[in-house]
């Protein structure tokens, strides 16, 4: 049986529709659809060899819903107290950062980094904002695979990790050297882009051939048409 391929802009366009259907229904059938997105992506879409990061996007999703919970819905006025009411705030910005966690994890589980790289240069992108949509994808996996780097060399060293005030100590004093770190390595990836020639003038080219068939224009034509009706009712 053919595996069925489809388009780096299929791609994008069924995430775009996800989002916007998930911001336009009810609270109660936003977490619905969120969770069944989630099931369906970890069931289906198999993680590519690279890391895959979404037990990451997970752990910031869930730590996102309880700060949220937090500012939404406690307050304080001689002593704590919880607003009901405003827990549907909280609950309906919970979900739509859901959205956007499972169109990004259906992506990043299902477009390799060429075909990425392929529909860009298709699409005429300078490659200073190719690179830039690059890092900014891998932003987050990357800094917290360097935290716990950075946590196991502290270890390593005899700092003591156990109890919450010394993880936290441990946290902040990474701060800085996690940033020059990744500062560092931004700096060294543009550098090595510009000894590969890649500013010079001229047309871009790669080796991964990727083609619109029919399913791909009949299922972009659907995502249109739904983000279209979304939109506008």
């Amino acid at each position: 049986m053919r595996k069925i391929v489809l388009h780096p802009v299929t791609r994008l366009s069924i995430a775009l529709s996800f989002i916007i259907f998930i911001w336009r229904i009810p609270l109660a059938y936003q977490a619905i659809a969120v969770f069944l997105g989630a099931i369906i992506i970890w069931g289906i879409a198999k993680p590519l060899p690279s890391q895959d990061p979404g037990n990451i996007f997970l752990r910031l999703w869930l730590t996102a819903g309880f700060f949220l919970t937090m500012i939404h819905t406690i307050s304080y006025d001689d002593g704590l107290i919880f607003n009901q009411d405003r827990l549907y705030v909280a609950g309906k910005s919970f979900f739509r950062i859901g959205s956007l966690m499972v169109a990004f994890l259906w992506i990043i589980r299902t477009m390799k980094t060429e075909e990425l790289y392929a529909m860009l240069i298709d699409l005429r992108l300078p490659i200073p904002v190719i690179y830039v949509i690059f890092q900014a994808l891998y932003l987050i996996p990357r800094l917290i695979e360097r935290a716990k780097d950075i946590l196991v060399a502290q270890q390593a060293r005899g700092f003591i990790l156990r109890g919450v005030r010394r993880r936290i100590k441990a946290l902040i004093l990474i701060l800085s050297p996690l940033f020059s770190t990744m500062i560092y390595e931004l700096e060294e990836g543009a550098a090595s882009i510009a000894a590969r020639g890649l500013h010079a003038p001229g047309m871009k080219s790669h080796i991964n051939t990727i083609r619109l068939t029919v399913l791909d224009s009949i299922l972009i034509g659907i995502s249109i048409i739904i983000t279209v009706l979304l939109v506008i009712s």
